[in-house]
């Protein structure tokens, strides 16, 4: 896509992209090759937008290294802006080691405590563009304390500016604490708008169990929309008149790393047409489903030619 500069964005997305080395259906001890790709929750997001033919520009660090260059070609492929996505000479980019032996057994390995992105600060947060909607993760805040500073300074200038604000709470036990967790997103919680988290997220959150009366906390501190997601058994959705619940799609799983931020590229389609909670929640079920198909975290996220293919055969079939 063209710069920021020249081009009104959709959405700006803010985290760590990482490169992936996956193994073919193997231990990686036993494993003859490694597939080399990009990972990471936010960049996935912004991909899954950009595939959807939104203006998205993503914002990180990475090192100025191989790997790095690797995720800026590869965002620059997808469509996404990185005129914002910094290089830090002096840390490497972060590393992400995924073992894939099966649909239920996939391994995750990260390395990136000293990452260019684990060391960015506050300043980063600040240097976003205006766009119509921003996206962030709890993974940020969870990184150090640069990152938090980042990301607070991100969410805060947004909705200053008037943008929409999105943020997944992102749950990752492996950097952070649930009290952490609960902590950062609570902080947030007055600035954001919609708020997208899974089940079990929910009650770390409220202490609630049932998504329903967790759901309803939350609208209660002030949140105006929360969207839990519940894996195989679909998703709900609430804005405080009215709540929905959407069932999963159909899908031949293979591979479940990424299905959640599929869900939030396809859900926030829909939020930046101005749509209804129900198609905002279905379109999110169904790009999940697609990308749960294919190994990798977004290789099958659908183009937008799909996904209005997707979209007009259901408008058949509800005359």
């Amino acid at each position: 896509m063209t710069s920021d500069a020249q081009r009104e964005l959709d959405a700006v997305v803010l985290g760590e992209s990482m490169v992936s080395l996956a193994t073919p259906g193997t231990r990686f001890a036993a494993t003859p090759s490694l597939a080399v790709g990009v990972a990471g929750a936010e960049g996935n997001v912004a991909i899954g937008l950009a595939r959807l033919g939104r203006a998205t520009s993503f914002l990180g660090a990475v090192g100025a290294d191989p790997m790095g260059e690797t995720i800026r070609r590869t965002l620059r492929g997808e469509g996404v802006d990185t005129t914002h996505l910094r290089t830090d000479p002096a840390h490497p980019t972060g590393l992400m080691v995924k073992e894939v032996v099966g649909p239920d057994d996939v391994r995750v390995y990260y390395y990136r405590s000293t990452s260019a992105f684990a060391h960015a600060g506050a300043d980063l947060g600040a240097a976003p563009p205006s766009s119509r909607l921003v996206h962030a993760t709890g993974i940020t805040a969870a990184l150090g304390d640069g990152p938090a500073a980042a990301l607070r300074t991100f969410v805060t200038g947004a909705k200053a500016r008037g943008a929409v604000v999105s943020f997944d709470m992102n749950l990752r036990r492996r950097l952070t604490t649930e009290a952490d967790a609960a902590r950062t997103t609570r902080d947030l919680l007055p600035d954001v708008d919609h708020l997208l988290l899974s089940g079990e997220e929910a009650q770390v959150l409220t202490g609630h169990a049932d998504p329903h009366r967790a759901m309803a906390a939350l609208l209660a501190d002030g949140v105006p929309t929360v969207v839990v997601r519940l894996g195989e058994e679909g998703a709900m959705a609430t804005d405080g008149d009215a709540e929905v619940e959407i069932p999963a799609a159909p899908a031949r799983v293979v591979d479940t790393v990424g299905a959640g931020d599929a869900f939030t590229a396809g859900y926030l389609h829909v939020v930046l047409d101005g749509g209804p909670l129900p198609d905002a929640v279905r379109s999110g079920a169904w790009t999940a489903a697609r990308v749960v198909e294919h190994h990798g975290d977004y290789t099958g996220f659908p183009p937008l030619a799909e996904y209005e293919d997707w979209r007009a055969q259901r408008a058949t079939l509800q005359r």
